[in-house]
């Protein structure tokens, strides 16, 4: 009975001789690939598991073929006879899914050596890659037990009850984020990459929307988890749409004694020179300086300008802001405040 099964012992022989093979070719295809970013390195990444089961696939195929030219006798451990047909289907069966885990070794591999493509980022999602990878297998799956001569994957889901209605009321919350998720991705309003502001007050960048939750890192480096469904049904902002420049905002309150155009002239100044310095602050479209408000105490001026990114914008709000009460001061025209509120000794007293 022992004898029926050495030709196990011939496979693995084999096998590591082809293993040996694999690691010399890839370290050549390695070296290839380090050269340039091209397919060579997307192929590279991909084939490292699916060629351990070529190994496998060819060195069964070797034996299997030597056995059918009846060269039986020359093969130490030759596969029996009784096992020829059950041989032959796994080696087709693990062809199959070795094929497929290269389909979504490719995909996603190329996926993420492009996320920097604008045109490719809104796929490298994690539902969107979830999907693919599930179709994938799926298809490779439903192949393979056609083959075997079982039926389909979808006969089989719908055996097991996985469309039955006690099945989905239990999954209702979850299928909900699923198809919020799909259909956040597919409208494309927002996508990984963008900042947005939501309903709460919170701000940050969106990091990834997989099947359930779309996660956000807001400028402090802490993460928001929101489900899917309750951010398809929120109302948000998207400062990074239609493009991601945005228009920022400094008032200015001067005193009535002020002289108006040196005051204009000083402001431009120096916001073209901290344009010339910075290329976050962008001068296209210019910034523009408008008279916003009369009261008791103040002329309030606006200086708006447009800037990089949201982000970059609260940043050179600050600074310009400085340079821009260090050149006043410098040139005499007096910063007032916007109101004065006055308290009495009562009001002190309480507070």
């Amino acid at each position: 009975m022992l004898s029926n099964y050495k030709f196990i012992l011939t496979i693995a022989l084999l096998s590591l001789i082809l293993y040996l093979l694999r690691l010399v070719i890839l370290k050549i295809f390695k070296k290839l690939a380090s050269t340039r970013e091209t397919i060579l390195s997307i192929t590279y990444h991909s084939i490292r598991v699916p060629s351990i089961i070529w190994v496998v696939i060819i060195a069964t195929s070797i034996t299997l073929i030597l056995s059918n030219l009846e060269l039986r006798k020359f093969l130490i451990f030759p596969i029996p006879k009784e096992y020829m047909d059950v041989v032959t289907k796994s080696i087709i069966a693990t062809l199959i899914l070795s094929i497929t885990i290269l389909i979504d070794q490719l995909i996603t591999t190329f996926l993420e050596k492009h996320t920097d493509d604008d045109k490719l980022k809104k796929f490298n999602t994690g539902i969107i890659s979830s999907l693919i990878r599930v179709a994938i297998y799926l298809v490779g799956i439903s192949i393979i037990l056609y083959y075997l001569g079982v039926v389909g994957i979808l006969p089989v889901l719908t055996t097991l009850g996985i469309g039955t209605l006690p099945i989905s009321l239990a999954l209702r919350d979850t299928l909900s984020n699923l198809f919020s998720g799909v259909y956040i991705t597919a409208e494309r309003n927002i996508k990984v990459g963008d900042f947005i502001e939501l309903e709460n007050g919170k701000k940050g960048y969106i990091i990834n929307i997989n099947w359930r939750i779309t996660t956000i890192r807001t400028l402090t480096n802490d993460l928001v988890i929101v489900p899917n469904e309750k951010l398809a049904q929120s109302i948000v902002y998207n400062y990074s749409e239609p493009q991601s420049i945005t228009r920022v905002k400094i008032e200015i309150p001067v005193s009535y004694e002020t002289d108006i155009d040196k005051f204009e002239s000083i402001i431009m100044d120096e916001t073209h020179k901290f344009a010339n310095e910075d290329q976050r602050l962008l001068l296209d479209p210019p910034p523009t300086l408008s008279l916003s408000e009369l009261n008791e105490i103040s002329l309030k001026f606006s200086l708006t300008f447009t800037a990089k990114d949201y982000e970059s914008g609260l940043g050179i709000q600050s600074e310009l802001r400085k340079r821009l009460i260090k050149r006043l001061i410098k040139e005499d025209i007096e910063i007032t405040p916007s109101k004065i509120e006055v308290y009495t000794k009562q009001q002190i007293t309480k507070h």
